[in-house]
């Protein structure tokens, strides 16, 4: 019985073919048949992680991060940073730029934001703020 398997699965991709042609005009081209499609680097995904923090290293809770198309403006990931300032967004599609910012309503960050390459998995994205003027 196994020796009928591959021919089996040969004449099923056969009919296949045979089917798909069946449908397309005699006048159709093979760009007219070719289905679109949208490639979009490589199709890794990575993620960017850092803490928010004060200058002594005390922990930023609570701050808001933004990742954003730089294109576009469109967000692609957010999140906010932990009790302890830490933060990480996952799932981040390699080989493109990103603008990844900060904000905070209680503090006031030097570099609230970052122009970014991502390539390969991002660990110590550190951004560092002071406590602001509360008038």
């Amino acid at each position: 019985m196994r020796a009928y398997m591959p021919i089996a699965a040969l004449i099923i991709v056969i009919l296949s073919s045979a089917i798909v042609f069946a449908s397309v005009p005699r006048s159709a081209s093979l760009l007219d048949m070719a289905q679109p499609f949208s490639i979009t680097g490589n199709g890794a995904t990575v993620s960017i992680s850092g803490r928010v923090k004060m200058p002594n290293g005390r922990p930023i809770k609570s701050a808001t991060i933004v990742l954003k198309d730089p294109d576009t403006g469109e967000v692609v990931r957010s999140t906010l940073s932990s009790s302890f300032g830490y933060y990480r967004l996952d799932q981040i599609e390699s080989g493109r730029l990103y603008v990844l910012s900060v904000s905070h309503k209680r503090y006031l960050f030097v570099f609230p934001a970052q122009l970014l390459e991502i390539n390969e998995d991002r660990a110590g994205v550190d951004f560092t703020g002071e406590a602001g003027d509360e008038n």
